[in-house]
């Protein structure tokens, strides 16, 4: 299990496309398989780079220890990311609305790579005030010091609600 983590990091980038966003999210979803995860996510619900990176390490251990929601594990990582148990709940928070500024990440950096052909990357940042400012969207109130604390606990905390 730590070595899919340590070995396929995640990567989380800044894309931008001239393609539709069903187009879009449809052309990423199919580039999934087996060990390949990549996914795309509303830039205004991602709250920083560890938000991503938690739900992904989330979503690897629950595969691996069989408390998986989802049989895909691009679901199980939308699931842990909107911090949920409810798919529908989870694809509507992160829905695509512009194609000029989203959130792709992917676990390979082949997936990326082949994402280039139709979508433009670049290095995601956020602002202190803006990482605080999207936590909110989740109900997290905290200071900056403990916001990427507080983005685990509710983390753990949504496998036990809904």
């Amino acid at each position: 299990m730590h070595k899919v983590i340590e070995g396929n990091r995640l990567k989380v980038l800044r894309g931008s496309s001239a393609m539709s966003p069903d187009a879009l999210v449809n052309s990423i979803i199919g580039m999934n398989s087996g060990s390949t995860l990549i996914q795309v996510f509303n830039i205004s619900k991602v709250i920083n780079e560890l938000h991503l990176q938690a739900a992904y390490a989330n979503a690897i251990e629950a595969f691996s220890e069989g408390t998986n929601i989802s049989k895909k594990l691009y679901i199980e990582f939308l699931l842990f990311a909107a911090m949920t148990r409810q798919i529908g709940t989870a694809t509507r928070l992160f829905r695509i609305e512009d194609t000029k500024q989203f959130i792709v990440a992917s676990n390979k950096s082949s997936a990326l790579h082949a994402a280039m052909k139709f979508v433009k990357l670049s290095k995601f940042r956020a602002s202190s005030e803006r990482e605080l400012q999207v936590a909110k969207t989740f109900g997290i109130d905290s200071d900056y010091a403990l916001l990427n604390r507080r983005i685990l606990q509710k983390m753990a905390v949504s496998r036990l609600q809904d």
